[in-house]
């Protein structure tokens, strides 16, 4: 049995898969290149299986759009941070990149994070 992939803070390295209904989609984790669908997202999160706070108060995912008719997607998940409960890091993460993303509000306003 393989022991667990260590990372700052007491945390361990959770894998996601990150895909989207097309290849090559841009993904960014927290402002970072992460690279194109589809792709293996490590994540060091709580041995509980939840998001880490490392001083942000959410951890947020986007796939930015590579084609006309695509639309910017974000899933933005708390860290716990300030106070607040953390969300469970999910084994897979799928976009729709030809729906709009419904995590947006009208007007193309991103929510508060």
């Amino acid at each position: 049995m393989q022991s667990a992939e260590r990372g700052p803070q007491g945390t361990v390295a959770y894998r996601v898969l990150i895909e989207a209904n097309e290849p090559g989609v841009r993904i960014e984790a927290n402002k970072e290149y992460a690279g194109t669908t589809p792709l293996e997202l490590k994540i060091f999160g709580d041995k509980d299986g939840t998001f880490h706070c490392f001083n942000n108060p959410n951890y947020v995912i986007q796939a930015i759009p590579v084609k006309a008719g695509q639309y910017l997607h974000s899933k933005i998940f708390h860290t716990g941070d300030f106070f607040t409960g953390e969300d469970r890091i999910p084994k897979r993460i799928f976009f729709d990149m030809s729906q709009p993303d419904k995590s947006y509000v009208e007007g193309g306003k991103a929510p508060f994070w």
